[in-house]
């Protein structure tokens, strides 16, 4: 009975493995074509809010940078540090500018369409967007096994590339898929534990701690390469790249 029981728990989990992480795969990396536009489904997602919802949107961007700018002072974390003091100026100081340029007020060189409003429009909201969304996405390929999976797999690689443990392999793709802050968090833990050399710690936390993918998905949209995010997805590219 036990037997049965414990191979039905091991089937499950593996068929959720499977599915949810293939389903992650999907929303983060696999272009499909929407109304003649080519891209990831994470980024169609966050088309439709931000067309159909622009002032709904606007409003919850503006209130995401309310919120983080009045946080430190909430747990009282502003004036620990040097750096949280200037840190926490500068969050303020960028929702002051916010605030600005949603209603259209404050010096001529600020609002200029090129500076002010670009960077709120093409920038601000975007990831404020994208972000959030990506985030409600990213526990299938955290949550399920996908990341460990892809970390043994990338083991044989990082000693002699790198000359870190295998065991990074997982820092790496956390930093990537989840947040940069996950994979320094890893990282610190995995140093504290006497796992990593300081050496390797700062290989690690300075090489492989990359921006999320949701965000590279704003920095590819906003240069326009969207068309070829998924470069296997067009042959016509490769043929290119090996000529």
């Amino acid at each position: 009975m036990e037997d049965n029981q414990s191979k039905l728990s091991s089937s499950l989990s593996l068929f959720r493995f499977f599915l949810y992480s293939l389903l992650g795969i999907f929303i983060f990396f696999i272009p499909i074509k929407v109304e003649g536009s080519s891209s990831i489904p994470l980024d169609h997602m966050a088309n439709w809010l931000s067309s159909n919802l622009p002032t709904a949107t606007t409003i919850f961007i503006l209130l995401l940078i309310v919120c983080g700018s009045i946080y430190p002072f909430i747990n009282k974390s502003w004036n620990k540090s040097t750096f949280n003091i200037v840190f926490t100026m500068l969050k303020v100081l960028g929702a002051l500018f916010a605030f600005l340029v949603y209603f259209n007020q404050g010096p001529e060189w600020f609002l200029n369409p090129h500076i002010g409003p670009y960077v709120f429009n093409y920038l601000v909201i975007p990831v404020g967007v994208m972000v959030p969304l990506g985030g409600a996405f990213l526990g299938l390929l955290t949550g399920y096994g996908l990341l460990e999976f892809m970390g043994v797999i990338a083991k044989p690689i990082m000693q002699p590339i790198w000359n870190t443990p295998g065991r990074s392999a997982v820092n790496a793709l956390a930093s990537f898929v989840a947040s940069f802050a996950v994979g320094l968090l890893i990282t610190n833990r995995e140093y504290r534990e006497k796992k990593f050399t300081k050496r390797q710690a700062a290989i690690i936390a300075t090489g492989f701690s990359t921006v999320t993918v949701a965000f590279m998905v704003v920095v590819a949209k906003t240069l326009g390469l969207m068309e070829v995010w998924n470069i296997l997805n067009r042959p016509e590219y490769i043929g290119e790249w090996i000529t």
